[in-house]
């Protein structure tokens, strides 16, 4: 689990409007469409599940909608359409361009929402979470 976000959700609860946990069959459905998926990624949808966090960053989640742009499948879809290797998959859209799982390189990228470049990697989700949006966010909301 990301250890960081769990922190700051018990310090802030009101910057975090997450959907809470998803079910194991939601999960699992998903999974059988994109099976590789680092284990932190799916622990996170069922503990906490996707949504809103801060005031400009979404979680993406197979139990997310279309309509408010937190689907996991519609955006992927999207990005995939428009040149996006399909070697990542988009978890996390924000001010800072979107987050992604490489699945040939087993790593966290956080990439350009334009050309798709990667701007950094991290090996894993809380070490991505405590460097990019904690680090963001936190002297900004109280959460050191």
């Amino acid at each position: 689990m990301i250890l960081q976000l769990k922190k700051d959700m018990s310090i802030r609860p009101d910057l975090f409007d997450l959907t809470g946990s998803i079910d194991n069959q939601t999960v699992d459905a998903y999974l059988e469409q994109e099976s590789r998926l680092p284990p932190e990624l799916l622990h996170m949808w069922r503990e906490v599940g996707g949504g809103e966090l801060f005031e400009t960053e979404t979680l993406l989640s197979p139990a997310g909608s279309s309509v408010l742009g937190d689907d996991i499948v519609s955006v992927n879809t999207f990005h995939h359409r428009r040149g996006l290797s399909t070697q990542y998959i988009v978890f996390h859209v924000g001010v800072g361009g979107l987050t992604a799982y490489d699945k040939k390189e087993d790593v966290i990228c956080q990439l350009d929402s334009e050309r798709y470049d990667i701007i950094a990697t991290f090996p894993s989700l809380d070490v991505w979470y405590s460097e990019v949006l904690h680090g963001e966010y936190a002297r900004r909301y109280g959460l050191e």
